[in-house]
């Protein structure tokens, strides 16, 4: 019985939530800390009592479930250590639960309209203790993006596309906790208070096919060249043709991404998850702040303005093909597409 993500508190002694991921939670042998229950045998135990009851509110029921309840930590005190996952214990129920605790804010707007940060640490704890559920820990380049969106739903919009784009297993939980209010609050905590940006150079447009990724991309940016890739690219490829010269000498000639890099414009990588991991990885250091970087014995300056915008659809042929967190890391900007009937009424009639 697959049941979504709800705290259930079930008696004074036990909270328990039920995840999309098919585990559940319970403070039930720690009145302080969550345990993460992953054994299937376990997880079966309270998905067979919810079923044999037939409702929430009987499952609910503190004097209905007090003795089962009490049967169950007994049965399995032992085997807390091993059912919960690799990260251990989840210090603060509030990381686990729905509703969030309330905190003083650690963000204010000044007179002048400036957006400001009173507390970094406190706020980056915050986020710590929000994605401690998902056993993920956000690095500086993701607060450092997530304080330069715009809006609170931009930093909404790049949380889930993060998730979504390295196809992390959590990623349907986190898609339900970003609507709740706790999350809504930290969002608007920390828009629009970075002092300075470190991601400039990497953009991810991503959605279905037809959604209009690449023809956004383009509108955007009309000078920029459009680059297909596809699995069998190499990194050499990426910068370099081969072509003859008019005697009919071999020559190599610049590729678009280079000349982009050379002259510190906009190309445009469709496809660009369709990549092999030798070309992500060539990618990753060409997103960092680096000044020039070498391809081979090929040594390139990179000029300001220099920037890839990666278009993708995330499945192709129902298959999953996602891109490995280091480049996730690395973008500015995360826009999910989709198809609406106004999109398809307006490309089809």
């Amino acid at each position: 019985m697959q049941l979504p993500i709800q705290q259930l508190n079930i008696s004074a002694a036990a909270n328990i939530i039920f995840r999309h991921d098919g585990t559940i939670m319970t403070d039930m042998w720690g009145t302080t800390t969550f345990v993460q229950i992953t054994d299937t045998t376990v997880n079966d135990e309270f998905r067979n009592r919810w079923k044999s009851l037939g409702t929430k509110a009987d499952f609910c029921d503190a004097t209905k479930n007090a003795q089962w309840l009490l049967d169950i930590q007994q049965k399995y005190k032992d085997q807390v250590s091993t059912i919960s996952r690799s990260t251990g214990l989840i210090n603060n129920n509030a990381a686990a639960t729905a509703t969030p605790t309330p905190t003083d804010p650690v963000s204010e707007t000044t007179p002048t309209g400036k957006r400001v940060v009173k507390d970094k640490t406190a706020l980056v704890q915050k986020f710590i203790k929000f994605f401690s559920e998902f056993e993920f820990t956000p690095q500086v380049r993701m607060i450092n993006s997530l304080a330069n969106c715009a809006s609170a739903n931009d930093v909404r919009d790049y949380v889930t596309g993060y998730f979504d784009l390295t196809n992390n297993p959590f990623a349907k939980d986190l898609a339900a906790k970003v609507k709740s209010e706790e999350f809504k609050l930290l969002a608007e905590e920390i828009w629009g208070t970075a002092d300075r940006k470190i991601n400039k150079r990497f953009e991810i447009y991503y959605g279905e096919p037809g959604s209009g990724k690449t023809t956004q991309a383009i509108t955007q940016y009309p000078d920029a060249a459009v680059v297909v890739c596809h699995a069998g690219m190499t990194p050499d490829e990426l910068f370099r043709g081969f072509d003859f010269t008019t005697d009919g000498k071999p020559t190599f000639r610049p590729c678009p991404l280079r000349d982009a890099m050379k002259d510190g414009k906009v190309v445009i990588l469709d496809e660009i998850n369709l990549l092999n991991e030798d070309c992500r990885r060539t990618l990753q250091a060409i997103c960092d702040e680096k000044s020039q970087v070498t391809i081979n014995t090929d040594v390139v300056e990179i000029a300001d303005g220099f920037k890839i915008v990666g278009t993708m659809n995330l499945f192709v042929n129902e298959m999953c093909f996602p891109l490995p967190a280091p480049l996730v890391d690395r973008a500015e900007t995360i826009r999910e597409f989709s198809l609406t009937a106004a999109k398809v009424a307006k490309l089809a009639f």
